[in-house]
This record gives C-alpha cells, structure tokens and sequence, in this order.
C-alpha cells in the first residue's frame, strides 16, 4: 500500500516506523534460515527506499538475534558483558570501540553508522506533576415524581 502510495503521488512523505520489541523472540538465531525467510528479508532490504518503512529492533541478547536481520540493521549498542554477545557485536566495531562497549556508563550509547559510530547520552528523565486517576464518576439519578397510584400507596403503608 506504502508503495503503490508512493508510486501515485511523488509528493507523498509519509513514513512507517516498526518498532520489534524483544526482537529475539521473533528474529531467533536459526528462524531465518528457512527458504521462508527470503521474502521476508527482501521486504526488510527493501521497504526503506521502496515504500518509506524503517524498523527499530529491540533486545537484550545480541547473539541469540539472527545475523542475517543483525547485518540489515544498524545498531545501537548499550553496555554489553554477555560472553556470546560481546564476541558478536566486537566483530563489528572497529577496534577504537571493542573496549569501550565494556564500559559505556548508564545512559550511554554507541551508534554504529559504519563511519563516525557516535556515542550519545539519553538524558535523565525528570518527571514533572503527578500522575491523574480519571475513573468513571457514577451519577444519582434524581428520584421520579411519584405518580397518584404510587402516592396512594405510600400513604397506606405510612412511608410517605
């Protein structure tokens, strides 16, 4: 759809971003090595130039991530100390930074771009105000008018 979008209106910006979180879990070492995957992997080449699609993967275990979806992203590397992980991501940084993904501060992270691989600090959140409960506030119906019959009633029996 991105595409055809694309294709009849040159003006159209529109851009999609995927976010796959706990991109292990769908992306496993060996999950792409089925003939399955090379469409998959044709749209993950692909849907960047062709349609406006990007996609941000997220995990925790860098080598229990496919490699073939590792080489088609570039990452962006926190502190990293797993064993398996380290061996990984160290064979593709440049040796400048093969130490330095071993003692990034919190906050700190690397960018690998392929060029500059800039280092940046996300900046603590300070929270501002509260937090506001809005729950559903119960209205009281306002009582009926009692009708003749109902007042008879009322009377008889003395409530009213």
């Amino acid at each position: 759809m991105q595409e055809q979008e694309l294709d009849s209106n040159p003006q159209y910006s529109h851009h999609y971003i995927i976010v796959f979180e706990e991109i292990q879990n769908s992306f496993g070492t060996f999950s792409m090595n089925t003939d399955d995957s090379l469409e998959l992997m044709t749209i993950f080449t692909q849907s960047r130039s062709d349609a406006n699609i990007h996609y941000i993967g997220i995990g925790q275990r860098l080598n229990d991530i496919s490699t073939k979806v590792i080489e088609r992203f570039r990452p962006v590397i926190g502190l990293t100390l797993g064993e398996n992980s380290l061996r990984k991501i160290k064979s593709q940084l440049p040796d400048n930074l093969k130490q330095r993904v071993q003692e990034l501060p919190q906050r700190h992270w690397i960018y690998l771009n392929g060029s500059t691989n800039p280092e940046f600090i996300v900046p603590l959140f300070k929270k501002e105000g509260s937090a506001l409960l809005f729950k559903q506030q119960t209205r009281e119906q306002p009582e009926k008018p009692k009708g003749i019959i109902e007042k008879l009633i009322c009377k008889i029996r003395g409530s009213g």
